[in-house]
């Protein structure tokens, strides 16, 4: 069995910098999607869902491709969609008119995005900048539909861009009503897991 750890010093070190950092992140986006809500089609509990399908599903698939890199694809996965967090705290107007013209017209977000001149991807990049996060997790952010567009980490922007596609259709899509932009077997295949 396992014995209670009584020192903070100790349980740092069993639990390791990564854990924690993943710990930490993973309660700070909690509590960024927690927050007061401002537009009325942005689903917070279904949006968290997705997220944490993504995230899960991201693990899973970096521990066929390259075990080593499960934890990070985890993260990368869980804040793959952080720019619609802060449109929907910086833009909520903005948020409203992209999910419902995604829903209404059944397109994918980043066509309904470029109907606003800018997307959620290019604002998580840069609020994942801001935070300091690793440059393969802003990579992640930026490319999680265009994995192809990779400059840091094409193979975890592979895994989390087939995570978000197998998320949608495992029916945990962002929004409800909103397609993903390709199926996971277009990322699948390049992963040689098809």
């Amino acid at each position: 069995g396992r014995e209670a750890c009584n020192d903070i010093g100790r349980a740092l070190s069993l639990l390791g910098m990564n854990q924690i950092k993943q710990i930490s992140i993973s309660l700070g986006y909690q509590q960024f999607i927690n927050a007061k809500q401002t537009v009325s089609s942005f689903d917070r509990v279904i949006f968290w869902q997705h997220c944490k399908a993504v995230a899960t599903f991201s693990r899973e698939l970096m521990m066929v491709v390259n075990p080593s890199k499960r934890d990070d694809a985890y993260m990368a996965g869980l804040i793959h969609d952080v720019g619609i967090l802060a449109m929907a705290r910086y833009a909520p107007g903005e948020l409203h008119e992209v999910i419902n013209g995604a829903a209404c017209q059944r397109t994918s977000l980043e066509e309904a995005e470029r109907r606003i001149g800018f997307g959620h991807k290019e604002l998580g990049k840069v609020l994942a900048q801001k935070w300091g996060l690793s440059a393969f997790i802003c990579d992640a952010v930026a490319n999680h539909d265009t994995p192809q567009n990779s400059e840091v980490d094409a193979e975890i922007c592979m895994v989390v861009a087939a995570a978000n596609a197998l998320a949608y259709e495992a029916g945990h899509p962002s929004f409800i009503h909103v397609t993903a932009s390709n199926p996971s077997s277009c990322f699948l295949s390049n992963l040689a897991l098809d």
